[in-house]
């Protein structure tokens, strides 16, 4: 880029793809007819509609100096003989001060065509727990009901992290995994009080739960009534 009215060349040119849109130390330099020479990101290039081409210049006639850009240029040069041990840092944020002030000339007056981003990508949508993977589970609870059963017990039956089990466990079916635990436990426990006449203890136990007051507090939960009270009111206790 030519800047007559300045009387200097500013060349911009890329730097590594991966490096920030940053100007690295010494990227600054004076370039051949005495001008400056500034290396910015390449993405930072595409962007603007530069050409990534590392000996390649491209003209715009000045219309006025600007005085922005004057003074940034005195103070990068003082910054430059200074020894101050901040000098460095200094320096450098002036150089992306004066790059971006050049290239935001050159967009403004046309010269570079600003690309609008493209429209965002949806998000991904996440899925559930495969139907083979999901009857592996099921089958392995079922199997032990009467039993403690660990998320990461449910977990390797899926053959999964447990992160990702859960999460699309409950895609799934609906509700996480521990309570379609206790789901299931809870239904089997109202198939043998009704057919059964086994004390609500040893019901309690033949589900998994380690206590009769456990047993009651989640039987209520999700039944609505007692074991004892439940039982009665479908099997016309006496």
């Amino acid at each position: 880029m030519r800047l007559q009215h300045m009387g200097m060349v500013v060349a911009i040119t890329a730097l590594d793809q991966h490096a920030p849109m940053a100007v690295r130390e010494g990227a600054a330099e004076p370039t051949g007819s005495g001008g400056i020479h500034f290396q910015v990101a390449g993405h930072a290039i595409e962007t603007l509609g530069l050409p990534d081409d590392h000996a390649r210049e491209s003209a715009r006639p000045a219309a006025s100096e600007d005085p922005v850009v004057e003074s940034l240029s005195r103070a990068l040069e003082r910054a430059e003989r200074g020894e101050d041990e901040y000098g460095g840092i200094c320096a450098d944020a002036l150089r992306l001060a004066i790059a971006t002030r050049l290239l935001m000339a050159r967009a403004s007056c046309g010269d570079i065509q600003v690309r609008e981003p493209g429209p965002a990508e949806p998000p991904k949508t996440k899925t559930g727990l495969p139907k083979w993977r999901l009857k592996r589970v099921e089958a392995y609870i079922e199997a032990h009901l009467d039993g403690p059963v660990t998320l990461a017990d449910m977990a390797l039956a899926a053959g999964l992290s447990r992160m990702h089990f859960a999460s699309q466990f409950r895609i799934a079916t609906g509700m996480p995994p521990r309570e379609y635990l206790l789901r299931r436990r809870i239904e089997r426990a109202q198939r043998m009080l009704l057919e059964t006449g086994e004390p609500v203890v040893e019901t309690a136990l033949a589900v998994g739960f380690q206590t009769q007051a456990h047993f009651t507090t989640v039987f209520r939960r999700f039944v609505g009534d007692t074991p004892y009270r439940w039982r009665c009111a479908n099997r016309r206790c006496h």
